[in-house]
């Protein structure tokens, strides 16, 4: 059987020895027939398959869906939750932009970026017009949050109990059929696996990894 580049894109899979499933995307009919908005031009720590990945959860959000992002950096992720999603969606993306050593060592300097800020993230995004930018830590800078929301995508602070802290704050907004997804499961952050394994298990239902972008589907019904 011969199969399509877009399709063998997200074939490339990342076991560890955590227990989790692997989700083979061919099996999903109707990936066959989608084709995604790449863009590599942006500063960040996801491949090609990752960002695949998360274009394809925001393509399921219905019209008018809620996607709110912590950890937004220069707007990789920001920008394909906002090209492959319809206009009339809202993405809120939270970030303190604030240029620690890490940025500098691990993305600035490596890939030759404009310098960590606020002002890049946005010139970054500059076509995205459904995004909203918050300036903070979450989940405190929206404490007072009360919208359900489609999509949590969390990319900020990977160890307890921050990580714990903003999974449990935003997964209580999810509607039913929506996702908490976040990125880094691996063994370099095992409070990733943990938390998202205990979303699953709190919902009964399964992690799905490609690579090491990670989902977990609220059941529709429950």
């Amino acid at each position: 059987m011969r199969v399509s580049a877009q399709i063998l894109v997200f074939l490339e899979l990342l076991y560890t020895k955590f227990q989790y499933d692997i989700v083979i995307f061919f099996e999903i009919p109707e990936l066959k027939a989608m084709q995604f908005k790449i863009n590599t031009d942006i500063p960040g720590q996801m491949t090609k398959n990752e960002l695949s990945a998360i274009s394809y959860l925001a393509s399921t959000v219905p019209d008018s869906g809620i996607i709110v992002e912590a950890g937004s950096l220069f707007g990789l992720s920001s920008w394909h939750w906002s090209n492959n999603s319809a206009p009339s969606y809202s993405i809120f993306c939270i970030d303190p932009w604030e240029r620690v050593k890490w940025i500098v060592d691990l993305v600035e300097k490596p890939q030759g970026t404009k310098q960590f800020s606020r002002a890049a993230f946005e010139d970054y995004t500059a076509d995205c017009k459904n995004i909203i930018a918050i300036q903070g830590y979450s989940p405190i800078i929206l404490r007072n949050w009360k919208l359900p929301i489609n999509i949590y995508f969390d990319d900020a602070i990977h160890q307890n109990p921050v990580l714990h802290q903003n999974l449990q704050f935003w997964s209580s907004f999810i509607v039913p059929g929506g996702y908490v997804c976040g990125h880094d499961y691996s063994n370099e952050w095992p409070d990733v696996i943990h938390e998202a394994n205990l979303i699953s298990q709190s919902w009964n239902t399964k992690v799905h990894v490609v690579e090491t972008v990670w989902w977990v589907q609220r059941p529709a019904r429950e």
